[in-house]
């Protein structure tokens, strides 16, 4: 009888564990997927809030008059909250333009430099600095170079020059996205109402406000200069 009762309670203790055991684990696997849930949860709200420089930034255009400062500006926009940088977009369209011809016209110097080098030692010319500089076409493209080099520096005799070169838009880089975002939301109600109250700078440009475009190697790197 004795030995019947420590078997059973051995069984029972055995059970006992086995149970625990199995609750224990349960218990366990239920923790891991509220916790892969919870977990997977903030991810999810954590990637849709995941924000970009742009989030940050409106781009503001309708001011043509060349008068206007980054002062005006970020005093119109500081109503929406801190501004941290205003950076002007200017019409730089022809200069790079003339700079691209120019850089053209440089190539076919020495293009034509070369030519006139191996022409010159093909047929025995002993002196091939005289050709070059004897060289009609070469001559007339060097004239063309230095025209070229002369209204330049006319155009944009300094740095400072480039002030003058007229402005298109100014992207507003704000210290907040809320900050950001309330600025389009006044903009974008007062468009559609034909307000122009408060969107007005300095009391007589009427702009338009819309969201910066995400950065780019030409829009971002090149903002003083697209």
């Amino acid at each position: 009888p004795d030995s019947l009762n420590i078997d059973d309670d051995n069984e029972a203790s055995r059970a006992l564990t086995i149970t625990s055991d199995v609750l224990n684990t349960v218990a366990l696997y239920i923790f891991l997927l509220v916790f892969n849930a919870i977990s997977r949860h903030k991810m999810i709200d954590l990637m849709r809030r995941k924000q970009t420089p742009s989030d940050y930034s409106v781009y503001a255009t309708g001011f043509p008059d060349d008068t206007v400062t980054k002062e005006d500006v970020r005093e119109y926009f500081s109503e929406y909250g801190e501004v941290l940088e205003i950076v002007f977009a200017r019409r730089f369209g022809k200069m790079i333009k003339s700079y691209m011809a120019q850089d053209a016209l440089n190539r076919n110097i020495k293009k034509r430099e070369v030519q006139v080098k191996i022409k010159a030692e093909k047929e025995g010319d002993t002196s091939i600095l005289k050709a070059v500089k004897n060289d009609k076409k070469l001559r007339k493209l060097v004239k063309k170079d230095n025209k070229m080099e002369e209204d330049l520096r006319k155009k944009y005799p300094t740095i400072e020059s480039i002030e003058n070169v007229p402005i298109i838009g100014a992207f507003v880089v704000f210290n907040k996205a809320e900050d950001a975002v309330k600025c389009l939301k006044a903009h974008k109600l007062n468009y559609k109402l034909q307000t122009e109250t408060t969107a007005k700078l300095k009391g007589k440009y009427t702009m338009k406000v819309t969201q910066a475009d995400e950065p780019s190697n030409i829009l971002w790197e090149n903002l003083e200069v697209s």
